[in-house]
């Protein structure tokens, strides 16, 4: 008996010493909307080392990746479920299909709704077609019909029983409905539709859907900060909702910030799931809306994202990973800058287009362990600073990145023209080891549409984001190399000169400069 007592001792101990360590405390909680069919264990294995919250599609994952819960046994996930249509599955039938694999199991949905003619209908009868670019094979599903709502609950149902912690109720929206097409749809406004009816049908569908699955949660999309007493009715129905294009993706405008943060705040005041997400590459834009969270985020299920729709080419800012201890209060604004601090810190936004001043009620230091009473903030950004008895671990090499004024605009087609930046750097530029400049550019599909000057000392063209997946879009572009000697100390002078006919949007420019430490001094 002392003999299995010591195994078992042994055994303890070796698996305690094996364990995974205890990840990093942090101030956000993080979330992924992770669609696709490619992801490895490898990749589930991260998204449970990074992450606190993933949506996940059930048509490609029937039941939760195991490797989730066994790496993070606290993460939330939650399967997708669209209520808004069905796509035309119709040209599939009597196709050889995997059995229970995802086209199967979308061809038998289309023919239980196409038998029962689930859809919206115009005056004439036609079924309503949505989205605009699949016009041809999507269509409206009818929430008001019982069994509609019957059908949807069911789906929901069976996404937790495949172990899901709760459904992600996709299209739930409360705009009416999307608008674009006739009267905010594509085909044809359905007959008998209104706002008000589309409100109500939604409401009792969320209530079907959350009677359905018990103790599960249920989170929805979309609520909007201009419409907060028709997002708070829905919330009402369910544990929480998600805005998908939080604050424009970062091309906010100032009374639209105010309307998005006033009510996440206020969802989250009410502690439920609140799920503000954007998506892109920009490191401003980033820093800008994390800091935005910070400014709202309260109680036990506040999250956040900034990406794309594939966790594999998430871009990872260090600063998601700072701890700040507890909030010390609400956010408080002066003019258009909203700041807000916490034990370890504090967090600004500057929500109008043009640069800003911060001063600071104390003395705070940069993530770069330089001490300040103010700070620049570029028009849209936001900052993280730290108290003093932080310790900042600088790296080797220290990098520092200068922000320009954003916004300069060419997207409408015209001559010839130019117009400036004005760039602000308060270290010596020809002590870096390297410098850089980083574009997000709108349509930048053609090189030859402009270029932009350095001081009047280099040229650089236009990086090319060759083919449609460029055009009419924000793109961020890897660095383009920069002589550091055509930079000065001060103020700098970047035009931006359009060429005959170009037609493009510079969205962010930042001058990223390499020091080693010590040419920093201490």
């Amino acid at each position: 008996m002392r003999r299995a007592a010591m195994i078992y001792l042994v055994l303890l101990v070796t698996m305690l010493s094996c364990a995974a360590p205890a990840a990093p405390k942090r101030t956000a909680q993080l979330l992924s909307v992770s669609f696709g069919s490619q992801y490895t264990d490898d990749d589930f294995r991260r998204m449970g080392e990074k992450l606190d919250l993933v949506i996940l599609d059930p048509l490609n994952f029937p039941r939760v990746p195991s490797v989730l819960k066994q790496v993070n046994p606290n993460i939330k996930a939650f399967g997708y479920c669209n209520t808004f249509d069905i796509r035309d599955m119709s040209s599939f039938v009597g196709r050889a299909l995997t059995p229970g694999g995802k086209t199967e199991r979308m061809l038998r949905e289309w023919q239980e709704a196409d038998a029962k003619d689930w859809f919206y209908h115009d005056e004439q009868g036609r079924r309503v077609n949505v989205y605009l670019n699949k016009r041809d094979d999507r269509y409206g599903l009818d929430i008001g019909r019982p069994d509609v709502r019957a059908f949807l609950a069911a789906k929901s149902k069976a996404i937790v029983d495949g172990g899901y912690d709760g459904v992600f109720l996709d299209n739930v929206g409360v705009r009416y409905p999307y608008g674009y097409g006739i009267g905010g749809w594509v085909s044809a406004v359905p007959e008998g539709l209104t706002e008000r009816k589309w409100w109500d049908d939604s409401i009792l569908m969320l209530r079907a859907i959350k009677e359905a699955v018990g103790d599960k949660l249920v989170v929805f999309n979309q609520v909007r900060g201009y419409n907060p007493e028709v997002s708070l009715e829905f919330v009402a129905e369910t544990d929480g909702a998600m805005d998908e294009t939080w604050l424009s993706d970062g091309n906010f405008k100032p009374e639209q910030w105010r309307e998005d943060v006033s009510l996440v705040q206020r969802l989250n005041k009410l502690n439920t799931y609140t799920l503000p997400i954007a998506q892109g590459a920009s490191e401003q834009a980033a820093k800008a809306l994390f800091a935005s969270y910070l400014l709202a985020k309260d109680g036990e299920h506040a999250y956040f994202a900034y990406g794309p729709y594939n966790f594999t080419q998430w871009k990872w800012f260090a600063f998601y990973d700072v701890d700040l201890g507890d909030a010390l209060g609400d956010y408080t604004h002066e003019g258009n800058v909203y700041s807000r601090r916490y034990e370890r810190g504090m967090v600004l936004v500057n929500i109008a287009d043009s640069p800003a001043t911060a001063t600071l009620p104390a003395e705070y230091q940069t993530g770069l362990a330089e001490k300040v009473r103010s700070v620049p903030l570029p028009g849209r950004g936001g900052q993280l600073l730290y108290t003093l008895d932080v310790r900042i671990r600088l790296p080797r090499t220290i990098r520092r990145d200068n922000m320009g004024e954003a916004g300069v605009d060419f997207s409408e087609p015209g001559p010839a023209a130019a117009k400036s930046i004005t760039l602000m750097l308060d270290v010596e530029p020809t002590k870096a080891s390297s410098a850089a400049l980083l574009l997000t550019l709108f349509d930048a599909d053609n090189p030859a549409e402009g270029e932009i000057v350095i001081n009047g000392k280099q040229t650089i063209p236009l990086p090319w984001g060759k083919g449609p997946a460029y055009n009419w879009k924000n793109v961020s572009f890897d660095p383009v190399p920069l002589d550091s000697a055509a930079l000065v100390q001060g103020s700098n002078t970047i035009t931006v000169r359009r060429h005959e006919g170009g037609t493009f949007k510079v969205s962010e420019l930042i001058v990223r400069l390499m020091f080693p430490r010590e040419a920093l001094g201490p």
